[in-house]
């Protein structure tokens, strides 16, 4: 796709989660993933406090426990609702509404990423990646999880209370992973998991990857 059609598909996703936000917050408290963000602190030195990048960051949920820990963080996210309700939430964390493939970002020690990159275009991933790698200090940190799978575009979902149609793009394990490589990094710890959404079950539950590495 070219950037003109890109841009539209990031358009109308900012535009599908706009309309949940409320929705959105309650579902997603509810998935508590603490042990994953602590996990990703883990693979930092004590003493390397410095600026983390959340992409998609949605309302701020992990920004804030970041901004808690002692860390200074930006959050981009293609929805204005959702940067809207994070900045009220936590007005002194640096949150962009922007697309993140082209965002400029400064000098970064760590990015995390969840849920988020399965958004991102298979044309466009690499862009991002280079994006990240490049703004990244030498042996800065980079989570990410997304949907399993080797398919693009609109997917239908009722989700969050009401019936939004959102561009997902999935990703295996090993072809992430081979991305990661291609473009920097070093990959610390990768796995495909079921994750356990309460309330959800069966088909309804996608199969997800996350990944783990380090800038080389």
């Amino acid at each position: 796709m070219d950037n003109k059609e890109w841009k539209g598909i990031v358009g109308k996703l900012g535009e599908e989660y706009d309309r949940v936000v409320p929705a959105y917050v309650e579902a997603t408290a509810a998935r508590a993933h603490i042990e994953r963000l602590e996990e990703f602190l883990g693979y930092l030195p004590p003493a390397d406090l410095g600026k983390i990048a959340d992409i998609g960051c949605g309302p701020g949920r992990d920004a804030t426990y970041f901004h808690e820990q002692g860390y200074e963080v930006i959050g981009v996210d293609c929805s204005g609702e959702m940067i809207a309700f994070a900045q009220e939430q936590s007005p002194s964390i640096d949150f962009h509404v922007a697309d993140a493939v082209t965002f400029e970002f400064p000098e970064l020690v760590d990015v995390w990423a969840s849920s988020s990159l399965q958004h991102i275009g298979r044309e466009q991933i690499r862009d991002l990646l280079r994006n990240l790698s490049r703004n990244l200090v030498a042996g800065g940190g980079f989570h990410a999880n997304f949907r399993e799978g080797h398919t693009e575009g609109p997917e239908e979902s009722e989700e969050y209370g009401k019936p939004i149609t959102r561009f997902v793009a999935r990703y295996g394990e090993e072809e992430f992973n081979g991305l990661l490589r291609e473009t920097g990094f070093e990959v610390v710890r990768s796995e495909t998991y079921a994750p356990n959404y309460s309330g959800r079950k069966g088909k309804d539950v996608p199969i997800k990857v996350q990944v783990y590495a380090r800038k080389g």
